[in-house]
């Protein structure tokens, strides 16, 4: 947080000759995870992923949504290639993405399989679509929800858990204490 990537004194830069992220592929990178990984990394790092590691990151990810559902990943990251697609403006249909990651969503518990962790990633991955009714309906299903369990159950002790229950809410506005 506040660190400039660009500048920051590393011992070998991350972005310095035979690294990880300077080393060609020949082939594609094998999952989503690893190719959706990528472009978040390498946009934070000022990397250009449409042309990384002699590859198109963000074309090898899209090569690989399925036609039938619009899904890329699993549950578990498929909020990320959102976020991933949106970081980089990508030119896809994003709103069948959108679609099929509400279709993910339990309609009966109102959270994404996975529980509060992906809840809380989908619910941060789909805030910059909140006008649109049909994400809304769906943030206040899973707002809902998280609210119960914590009524329920109180704060988690884990500290991932608790990032991804307040990553949506200031992704999507919530008023914050002073």
């Amino acid at each position: 947080a506040g660190v400039n990537v660009t500048s920051y004194p590393w011992t070998t830069a991350p972005t310095a000759e035979g690294t990880f992220w300077t080393t060609n592929l020949e082939e594609p990178l094998k999952t989503a995870d690893q190719k959706l990984g990528s472009i978040i990394a390498a946009t934070a790092l000022g990397l250009d992923p449409t042309n990384l590691k002699g590859r198109n990151q963000v074309a090898d990810l899209l090569a690989g949504q399925n036609e039938a559902t619009h899904l890329m990943a699993t549950i578990y990251s498929e909020p990320l290639a959102l976020i991933a697609l949106d970081l980089v403006k990508a030119d896809y249909d994003r709103q069948q993405h959108i679609k099929a990651i509400l279709n993910l969503q339990n309609s009966t518990t109102g959270f994404w399989s996975g529980g509060i962790d992906i809840t809380g990633w989908a619910l941060f991955a789909l805030a910059p679509y909140k006008d649109q009714p049909e994400v809304k309906a769906a943030i206040d299903k899973a707002v809902a929800a998280l609210h119960k369990n914590y009524q329920e159950k109180g704060f988690t002790n884990n500290a991932n858990t608790m990032a991804a229950m307040m990553m949506p809410s200031v992704a999507a506005g919530a008023p914050q204490r002073p």
